[in-house]
């Protein structure tokens, strides 16, 4: 069996891993960031969107290039559109605090606390890393945006209707995460773990619960879902 080309582009489940990676740990940065999931192109393309109210616009897309279309609070953007093999190639701390410059974000030298939302896309990037070298996982929202090719509700909600009731008010406010033998929901803004018989657990509280491990919140989500 042949080697892989050392220029090779990094497997599909890599990129998951690293673009939840980043998206996480840019909001953990800066909470008042949100993370959703689009596919614009009509549907070309897989893209993380890390986005806030005054302006900051970076889109993340798996089978392309990591993208900035706007900064905070507008102006002269300067930006080349990034390879993922070159993100991996780079210092993850050094990468983010060269995007912060560039979106005109502050610097970040003592992490803020976890506020619910950020705990929900913790659990989500390390879901991801988890499987980064193995079966790809789904992680996908409440409502899919494919730019004009279908969209709309999400499959999945079938099986949870305690979920699908919420979802007119909060229709992009869900994650659904699977892997071959774990699924789980977490509703965005509280950080609420659902499963499907319909029981809740509320992260933050379980979080504290274990002392602010996140190691062994992991463990929960995975051991209950």
């Amino acid at each position: 069996m042949n080697s892989p080309h050392p220029l090779a582009p990094p497997t599909a489940t890599v990129v998951e891993a690293a673009s939840w990676t980043l998206a996480a740990e840019m909001t953990r940065r800066h909470p008042e960031l949100t993370i959703t999931r689009h596919h614009p192109g009509g549907g070309q393309y897989d893209c993380l969107a890390i986005r806030a109210e005054r302006g900051v616009d970076i889109d993340l897309n798996r089978v392309g290039r990591i993208h900035v279309h706007s900064v905070q609070g507008g102006g002269t953007l300067e930006w080349e559109p990034v390879k993922w093999s070159t993100f991996l190639a780079w210092d993850p701390r050094e990468f983010i605090a060269l995007l912060e410059k560039h979106v005109r974000l502050p610097h970040v030298d003592d992490l803020p606390p976890t506020t619910p939302r950020v705990l929900s896309y913790r659990v989500l990037a390390a879901f991801a890393r988890l499987h980064a070298l193995g079966v790809p996982v789904e992680i996908s929202m409440s409502t899919s945006d494919t730019s004009g090719m279908g969209g709309g509700r999400a499959s999945w909600l079938a099986d949870y209707p305690t979920v699908e009731r919420q979802t007119p008010d909060q229709p992009f406010g869900f994650w659904h995460a699977k892997s071959q033998d774990t699924e789980f929901i977490i509703q965005t803004e509280p950080a609420i773990l659902h499963r499907r018989n319909g029981s809740t657990v509320v992260l933050p509280d379980r979080y504290n619960k274990v002392g602010r491990n996140f190691g062994r919140l992991m463990g929960f989500v995975l051991a209950s879902s």
